[in-house]
């Protein structure tokens, strides 16, 4: 008698951490049967996702610099104390910044007024008659410096600001391409960190689990449990002889005996004739045999139909005669033999 299995590998190699299920076990979809062990992907992925957290602070201090908001109010304890470091640093460079914009406005301001002195003394000495010649286009003079002084104190001031908004931008535009990359790298880690984990496809009962014990080796792609699904169809596999296949047709009716339940007490299991292989082959115990498959239908409820058990069969030949033939374990599948009885 056969069930189709589900194989599940391992997608990496590792060392098993956990066994969550034993042979034998009802598991739903979704559930982790094999675990192994993490710790190096967690160490990456815990350094990751710090630097992550530095980066997202440091863009929502520059994000408030660059909307022209005042950082130095920013409350510190909302943020780790990992993070205040990083946060300090920007908000000591903004206050530098402050501070060279307030001398370079401070240079303007003095310039400025240096400028309407002179401005006021050219003033007069255009209306002054007892001003000389020589007098004046000294003045003239020294308001031309004065006013080229202060259109340089303003562009100083605006080469700072736009200079200073450049930064900004640059450090937002740098930490954005960073937390990308970042975000990128922890998907691929989530995904490493899947990996580690054998789930199950469907839902069914565990046939056979590979490795026994925790701190055990398993290599990538190495099949680690088998799983039975709930729904899956139970076949029986027989090899026929030759001598008796002609009396064997898809849609035949069989009775199963099963040895593990004595029919007596259980009674047996009804199985239909599915499939008769189109020719022959070579079997080392029966000669010249012919595969054949049966669909079982188990609606006996005192019988629990696995792979592995043995028994017997009965195929009705018309109305009266009855072929008995012996079942050998089914564990592997489409393979083992009818023998007449």
């Amino acid at each position: 008698m056969c069930l189709s299995n589900s194989s599940l590998n391992t997608y990496t190699s590792g060392t098993v951490k956990a066994i969550n299920v034993e042979e034998g076990a009802y598991v739903k979809a979704g559930d982790v049967l094999i675990e192994l062990d993490t710790q190096s992907i967690d160490i990456d992925v815990e350094a990751l996702s710090q630097q992550k957290e530095v980066l997202e602070a440091q863009k929502e201090i520059y994000t408030m610099i660059k909307n022209g908001e005042d950082v130095s109010t920013v409350d510190l304890t909302k943020y780790g104390a990992n993070l205040q470091p990083y946060i300090l640093t920007i908000i000591d460079n903004e206050k530098a910044y402050q501070n060279n914009l307030s001398i370079l406005e401070s240079t303007k301001e003095n310039a400025g007024l240096t400028r309407d002195i002179a401005q006021i003394k050219y003033d007069d000495y255009n209306t002054n008659p007892m001003i000389s010649v020589a007098e004046f286009n000294a003045q003239k003079l020294v308001l031309q410096q004065a006013e080229n002084e202060y259109l340089q104190a303003e562009l100083n001031i605006l080469n700072a600001q736009t200079s200073y908004s450049e930064q900004i931008n640059s450090n937002i535009s740098d930490i954005n391409s960073k937390l990308k990359q970042a975000g990128s790298e922890l998907e691929k880690y989530q995904l490493s960190l899947d990996y580690q984990k054998v789930t199950a496809p469907v839902n069914g009962y565990i046939n056979s689990i590979a490795v026994n014990n925790v701190g055990e080796t398993v290599t990538s792609a190495q099949q680690i449990i088998t799983i039975v699904p709930a729904d899956a169809p139970v076949e029986m596999a027989c090899y026929v002889k030759n001598m008796d296949i002609a009396d064997i047709t898809v849609g035949m009716e069989a009775e199963i005996k099963l040895e593990a339940y004595p029919y007596n007490k259980y009674g047996t299991v009804k199985g239909t004739v599915k499939y008769i292989s189109p020719s022959s082959f070579n079997s080392e115990q029966l000669g010249s045999v012919y595969l054949v498959k049966l669909d079982v239908d188990n609606t006996n409820p005192n019988i629990n139909v696995m792979s592995g058990l043995s028994g017997a069969v009965e195929v009705k030949i018309g109305k009266q005669s009855v072929m008995r033939y012996f079942l050998d374990p089914i564990v592997k599948g489409f393979g083992e033999s009818f023998k007449e009885k």
